[in-house]
C-alpha cells in the first residue's frame, strides 16, 4: 500500500500562487501526490521536472487562478460587494492593459486596498481548498492510499 505524504497548506498556496503570478501556462507547479514536494516549471526555472511527470496518479497540476474563478471574476465580486457605485468605471479598466495596477490605484483613493488584499486572500485560500477537496487531497494529514 502506498503512504501518501502530508501537505502543508503553505506549501499548496506558495505553489498557487506561483502558478498564478504569470499569464495562464507561463508558469507551472506539480504536486507529487506521493512526496508531497512541489516542482515547479518556467522559462525561467532551468532545473527538469521529474522524469515521470506525465505518470497518471503520481502528480496533478496547481491550477491558476482564473482556473478556480479568482481573476478578474473575483474583482468584481469585490466591486460589486463594496463599491457598487464604481462598477462600470472598474470593468472599463479591465478592457485595457495594466488594469490591475489601475484597479489598486483607485482602491487606494477609496481607502480600499487593504479590505481588497484581504478578500483576495481568503477567497485564494478558500478556492484551493476547494480544488483540494475536489481532487481528494488532504490537507496536513497523512493518509493510506
Amino acid at each position: 500500500m502506498m503512504r501518501k505524504k502530508a501537505i502543508k497548506f503553505e506549501d499548496l498556496m506558495l505553489g498557487f500562487e506561483y502558478v498564478g503570478s504569470g499569464r495562464p501556462c507561463e508558469r507551472e507547479a506539480y504536486l507529487s501526490l506521493e512526496t508531497g514536494e512541489i516542482h515547479y516549471h518556467s522559462d525561467l526555472i532551468d532545473e527538469p521536472l521529474p522524469e515521470d511527470i506525465d505518470e497518471v496518479g503520481k502528480y496533478i497540476a496547481l491550477p491558476h487562478k482564473n482556473d478556480l474563478d479568482a481573476g478578474n471574476s473575483l474583482v468584481f465580486r469585490f466591486i460589486e460587494k463594496f463599491m457598487p457605485e464604481e462598477s462600470g468605471k472598474v470593468r472599463q479598466l479591465f478592457f485595457r492593459r495594466g488594469a490591475f495596477a489601475r484597479f489598486k490605484d483607485v482602491l487606494q483613493r477609496r481607502a480600499l486596498l487593504t479590505q481588497w488584499c484581504e478578500y483576495e486572500q481568503k477567497a485564494l485560500e478558500a478556492a484551493l481548498r476547494e480544488w483540494c477537496r475536489a481532487n481528494q487531497i488532504e490537507i496536513g494529514a497523512t493518509q493510506e492510499l
